[in-house]
């Protein structure tokens, strides 16, 4: 496709509903000592078996070193601990605490207000076009991308 002004035009929409969606998150989830960047990360987190940072960072497209810190974030707040795994000592497997666990069920309901004002006005089909289309997108983007954030 050529590059034209629609292009444009649609890259700064989805800058624009990014910032706006990261703002909303980050608002809903102040009340929890959270924030859009770091709550993810808990939800991933098997809450009974835990899983390895390594397995973090394929769940989720951030670098080592962003997943890193933002754990430390979390620790620091008493969400997760950091335990050596039992097969290799070099690697680390990531849990969520009692605190951090308590704290699922309080990001869902924030997450579904966030998606009920996200959503509000799309029908059932057009939220399945939409998800159809972020994942070519998403697709387009993996193929041509060579860093994580």
């Amino acid at each position: 496709m050529a590059f034209s002004a629609l292009n444009d035009d649609l890259i700064a929409q989805l800058n624009t509903a990014s910032r706006k969606l990261t703002a909303l998150l980050d608002d809903q989830l102040r009340p929890l000592n959270l924030s859009a960047s770091n709550y993810y990360l808990l939800l991933k987190i098997d809450a009974k078996t835990g899983l390895t940072q390594d397995q973090l960072y394929r769940r989720i497209y951030l670098s080592p070193s962003n997943v890193t810190r933002r754990l430390d974030q979390l620790i620091n707040l008493g969400f997760v601990r950091k335990v050596k795994t039992a097969t290799d000592r070099r690697a680390w497997r990531v849990l969520l605490t009692d605190d951090g666990a308590h704290l699922i069920d309080k990001i869902n309901e924030q997450l579904q207000h966030v998606n009920d004002l996200t959503f509000s006005g799309l029908s059932s089909t057009d939220l399945t076009a939409l998800s159809t289309m972020l994942d070519t997108i998403d697709d387009n983007l993996s193929e041509n991308s060579v860093h994580h954030n």
